[in-house]
């Protein structure tokens, strides 16, 4: 990957213009050769466990002839027809229908969702919770959930129920060809008080919205990124270039899922892990994709440093922890704004309803802005009913911890910049916006502007 993009330096493409269609294309098709690139990488170069050695990984191979004739081999005979080509950038202002499976649903909503053939043995399906043949001994792994339960189909068909934001169309069919069909049990159990005649009425739609703009849907991390650098955000998440591959890939959300380990060991046992046990969590838990063995050592070196002074100084937190990664999703009129809470105390300001949000911060230089991020969580959080009262950055790094402002005007502030943003992402202002987060940009070399 890094030696496509300097390839791509070279040949100058930061001079194409982002608003010709035919450059953009052409932008698009190479985007979709980074995907490829990524793909090979990350599964030629990814480090493994190190048998020899519990808790440490061996790195994967990097470079070499034979590395860069397999992956000549590769696009000749699998990647030539197993990459779809550029389709175009996708416009969430496109007025169409979305046709999804339910388990890509998950997360999304529409104002209007229509869920149909629910019929036996389709939904749920037939092949549920039914013994499968498989390659290797069921008893070498848990095959029960790979085959499914009734309680796994339930739960996704109240995902396909509440993707609905005004109305929910159920619907089955009587006869797959001349062949009588029955009905799905799901379906059998709806009140028939709730059930429609034929012919259809439609209520008109009450979901907040401007001008008829469909529903937009972006994750925060999105947002930060299209408010550091709207040019960056087009080429990484809308056309689709790959980042590089580097051996600190990961480092952040291992410590997270190091750290989430933690609050859930101490509220099980009721005291938090003495240092030994650290050992053994960072030994279990701590996997870096794209490290070989001396920077795993050096990074999980300094994830223990992280961690253990963590504990020494926030021991009282990890006894109060009330969730981990708890999910907020912030509804502003035609938008919604996703993200996790790394954790959520509770008993915030001895209230026994209080709660404080704290987001974990690996690394003095990350992007994005924290302050607005927790801001975002408390306003979701408080509109959901819940007694956020606080909210907190917390440095790992540093062992600091900063209190974010988030009372009723400093949310409304936040409010505001969010709405800004989203109206940019809405009206496709890719704007470029050169300055120190260029420095670390792996698209740099497609933009004419960057520093």
């Amino acid at each position: 990957m890094r030696d496509f993009y300097q390839l791509v330096d070279v040949l100058g493409c930061k001079h194409w213009n982002h608003d010709d269609m035919h450059a953009v294309t052409r932008l698009g098709t190479l985007a979709r050769f980074t995907t490829l690139l990524a793909d090979y990488e990350s599964v030629r170069r990814r480090a493994r466990p190190d048998d020899a050695t519990p808790g440490e990984q061996v790195g994967g191979q990097d470079r070499g002839l034979w590395y860069y004739k397999n992956l000549g081999i590769h696009i000749t005979n699998y990647a030539n027809g197993a990459y779809e080509g550029f389709d175009g950038e996708p416009d969430v202002n496109t007025d169409a229908v979305d046709l999804t499976t339910v388990h890509s649903a998950k997360g999304l909503e529409w104002p209007v969702v229509f869920v149909p053939s629910l019929t036996k043995s389709r939904f749920p399906s037939s092949r549920t919770g039914r013994p499968r043949p498989w390659r290797i001994d069921r008893t070498l792994f848990d095959a029960d959930r790979y085959e499914g339960s009734d309680a796994d189909e339930r739960r996704l068909f109240y995902v396909a129920m509440t993707r609905a934001r005004d109305w929910l169309s159920l619907s089955r069919h009587e006869r797959v060809t001349r062949n009588q069909v029955r009905s799905s049990p799901y379906w059998d159990e709806i009140p028939s008080q709730l059930a429609a005649p034929l012919p259809l009425s439609v209520p008109a739609l009450t979901s907040e919205g401007v001008d008829g703009d469909t529903l937009l849907q972006v994750t925060f991390s999105e947002l930060a990124a299209y408010d550091v650098c709207g040019l960056a955000y087009r080429l990484r998440s809308i056309l689709g270039f790959q980042p590089t591959l580097v051996p600190e890939l990961g480092y952040g959300k291992a410590v997270h899922h190091v750290m989430r380990t933690i609050a859930e060991h101490t509220k099980a046992t009721g005291a938090a892990p003495d240092r030994a046990t650290v050992d053994q969590i960072l030994d279990d838990e701590l996997f870096l994709p794209a490290a070989n063995k001396p920077a795993h050592r050096e990074m999980k070196d300094a994830a223990r440093r992280l961690v253990n002074r963590y504990i020494a100084d926030h021991e009282s937190d990890l006894q109060r922890v009330w969730m981990t990664e708890r999910p907020f999703e912030l509804h502003l009129g035609d938008a919604v704004v996703s993200g996790r809470a790394d954790v959520i105390l509770d008993q915030e300001g001895g209230v026994t309803t209080g709660l404080a949000i704290v987001d974990y911060k690996t690394s003095t230089d990350e992007q994005g802005s924290h302050d607005l991020q927790l801001q975002v969580y408390a306003d979701a959080g408080r509109r959901e009913g819940l007694d956020v009262r606080e909210a907190y950055v917390h440095d790992l790094k540093r062992g600091t911890r900063e209190p974010v402002n988030v009372q009723s005007d400093a949310i409304a502030t936040a409010e505001e910049q969010v709405r800004t943003v989203l109206a940019g992402l809405r009206q496709r202002r890719f704007t470029p916006k050169p300055g120190a987060a260029c420095r670390r940009c792996d698209v740099k070399t497609l933009c004419r502007v960057a520093k």
